[in-house]
């Protein structure tokens, strides 16, 4: 399949440029290696679905694109995005690759405040934890999840199936979602 890396980045505003350090917002920016036509059509589609999120187009709209199309989408996320902690769009390029071929699909998503579930459930507890109090923490937390993740799913069935939900794409913002009290 295709490779991605998601690294975290700063935009300026072209318009007032980089000395004002106004207008400054971090992103994350998501490229995707394509060695096959049809990785680029997943990896567009992918774009298609955080814009159909945003109700800013339908999938399907932005399909004929060519290889060299920008599409710079206005951030506005709605209420109910924003309450299931879903990206939104800033802006998608697609672009040849020089060296071995295919294509480099790179995406500018607002950020979701948070780390991975899987780095998460490493961390130690605080040594005067017991039990009881860890098992309170692991219920609260899967309770969480179940509330977060079930109505994303939801709102995402209409468009996609997720094909992969795992511990590493799905974020846990602790000082948000987690009472680290027992």
């Amino acid at each position: 399949g295709s490779y991605s890396e998601v690294w975290r980045a700063e935009v300026l505003d072209s318009d007032r440029g980089a000395d004002s350090g106004d207008d400054v917002r971090e992103v994350a920016l998501k490229e995707v290696r394509c060695m096959t036509q049809s990785e680029l059509q997943q990896a567009i589609f992918e774009v298609q679905v955080l814009l159909a999120l945003e109700g800013s187009v339908t999938p399907g709209s932005i399909a004929d694109s060519s290889a060299d199309d920008v599409c710079a989408v206005k951030a506005t996320s709605s209420s109910a995005l924003a309450s299931l902690r879903v990206p939104t769009c800033v802006a998608y390029k697609v672009e040849p690759c020089i060296n071995g071929g295919g294509w480099k699909v790179r995406t500018a998503m607002t950020v979701v405040p948070g780390e991975s579930l899987d780095l998460f459930v490493r961390h130690s507890l605080p040594k005067s934890w017991n039990r009881h109090m860890a098992l309170r923490r692991a219920c609260s937390l899967a309770a969480k999840l179940i509330c977060d993740v079930a109505p994303m799913l939801d709102m995402l069935a209409p468009i996609a199936w997720h094909r992969d939900i795992n511990s590493h794409n799905i974020l846990i913002d602790v000082a948000n979602d987690i009472h680290t009290d027992a």
